[in-house]
């Protein structure tokens, strides 16, 4: 009674309703990257995002427009010119090609 008073529309059971849906549809999209991304990737060995602010290959300055990307084979982060390689890491027969640093390709 109290929520009418305060000029809302909903009754709190519809408040609630919808507060489970949100969470569903963020739920969702969760999964939805679970599947784009191979599910073999092992990222214990990556190094930290936060330890990083240079390309470990050409020490280019990441920034806004100079993004971070994680070799998923050594695990170091480069920039995007030094991880042109997509290989399998697997000897599976439908194994997806995965970003690797120009060293490890």
């Amino acid at each position: 009674m109290q929520f009418k008073e305060m000029g809302g529309s909903r009754r709190p059971a519809e408040s609630l309703k919808i507060n489970e849906q949100t969470a569903e549809r963020k739920k969702g999209l969760g999964d939805w990257m679970n599947i784009i991304k191979p599910a073999n990737e092992e990222k214990d060995h990556w190094v930290p995002d936060e330890a990083v602010s240079k390309c470990t290959a050409c020490g280019t300055d990441f920034g806004a427009f100079i993004r971070k990307h994680h070799c998923r084979n050594c695990g170091d982060i480069f920039c995007d010119k030094c991880t042109h390689g997509r290989i399998a890491l697997t000897a599976e027969e439908n194994a997806q090609p995965v970003r690797v640093c120009d060293r490890c390709m």
